[in-house]
């Protein structure tokens, strides 16, 4: 069986509160962007008739985390993290006799691993990857982002 790793873009926003040099939590929404998969049927399988077939799966949700932190030095740190998600996708597949569409939302674990680099006291660059499923969907996401304290 071939397996295909597609890559895409997402986009995630989160507030947090950071109770002590070691813990934090943090919540927010997570948009898992939108997939397209354009194919032609030739007309066997599920599919009866030839011509272009289309797939599209979106995927969002609202997040809520704990963060564990271990400080290297004034300016590196380490960081883990365990959540919560809850998401809902919207999947279609249309060929030329029309479409169907299917919602689907649940809750899952995610986990997550990163560096913060703090770049002074209240800037710091991180760079993280995060596993969420999605049902049995795993989902894989490298990211870079700035966080801004206050």
């Amino acid at each position: 069986m071939d397996t295909h790793r597609l890559h895409y873009t997402s986009l995630r926003l989160a507030l947090g509160y950071q109770i002590n040099p070691n813990f934090s939590i943090e919540g927010g929404y997570a948009d898992f962007g939108e997939l397209t998969v354009n194919a032609t049927s030739d007309g066997s399988g599920f599919l009866y008739f030839p011509g272009p077939v289309n797939l599209t799966a979106a995927a969002d949700g609202l997040f809520f985390n704990l963060k564990g932190q271990l400080p290297l030095s004034e300016q590196f740190s380490l960081f883990g993290k365990v959540g919560f998600l809850k998401w809902d996708a919207e999947v279609t597949l249309s060929d030329s006799t029309g479409g169907l569409s299917e919602g689907v939302d649940d809750n899952d674990i995610f986990f997550g691993i990163g560096g913060s680099f703090n770049i002074n006291n209240s800037v710091s660059l991180n760079l993280e990857y995060t596993l969420y499923t999605l049902d049995d969907l795993d989902v894989d996401v490298l990211s870079a982002g700035i966080q801004i304290g206050f």
